[in-house]
This record gives structure tokens, C-alpha cells and sequence, in this order.
């Protein structure tokens, strides 16, 4: 692979500094938030297959 060197890049393609100052800035979300969003996930999932499961007992009896 041939690489060009940066005065000869084109201005479309961004370049590595800025790809790198722009993940910097990002700040990662913080263990409670990841947490809270899981559990909420969980929840919402567990209480929705229960509801499912329960009305097709229903139906049966």
C-alpha cells in the first residue's frame, strides 16, 4: 500500500489528528449509567416476556 503524505492528501479525508482530538472529548459513560441502563433493559425485558407468557396461560385454561 502506498501512503501520501499529508500536503498531498485530499481535503475530503480527514485527518488522524482530528479523528484523535475528536475521540478525546467523548467522555465514556460511567459505570452507574451503564449499570442503570442495563437493569433497565433487564426489567423491561423480564416484564414484557412475563406478560406474554402469563396471557397464553390464560388463553389455554
Amino acid at each position: 500500500m502506498k501512503f501520501l503524505p499529508k500536503s498531498e492528501r485530499s481535503t475530503d479525508e480527514p485527518s488522524d489528528q482530528t479523528a484523535d482530538r475528536d475521540e478525546s472529548t467523548d467522555h465514556p459513560k460511567s459505570r452507574r449509567t451503564t449499570y442503570l441502563q442495563g437493569a433497565a433493559v433487564f426489567v423491561v425485558m423480564f416484564v414484557t416476556l412475563w406478560w406474554l407468557l402469563s396471557r397464553g396461560e390464560e388463553q389455554t385454561e
